[in-house]
């Protein structure tokens, strides 16, 4: 059936008894599926502009963040090496008197 579709036509049964009620209700659907499409779209419509505004000041927020992020980054070594100094400078000692009561 999939290899060889056939085209078939929709046929109304003049037969059929649709009550009123079920007439109306289906045109209330659809005329509220109308309204929300349209509410949707103008819903878009309005927010177009602001998101590209909020897109921009985002950037401009991430541009200061990452750069003042750099400049820690950049001072890290520097707050590493002179803590480090301190520690270095002390080990010879230490390791002396490691060896000292070791031998004791």
């Amino acid at each position: 059936m999939a290899k060889n579709p056939l085209l078939s036509e929709l046929r109304f049964d003049e037969s059929l008894i649709i009550p009123n009620a079920m007439r109306t209700s289906q045109a209330l659907q659809l005329d509220q599926f109308s309204e929300a499409v349209k509410a949707i779209s103008k819903g878009f419509d309005s927010n177009n502009g602001k998101l590209d505004s909020g897109f921009g000041s985002l950037s401009d927020k991430l541009d200061s963040g990452f750069g003042s992020l750099n400049n820690k980054l950049d001072e890290l070594p520097k707050k590493i090496a002179a803590e480090l100094s301190n520690k270095f400078d002390e080990l010879p000692e230490r390791i002396a008197e490691a060896l000292k009561e070791a031998r004791v």
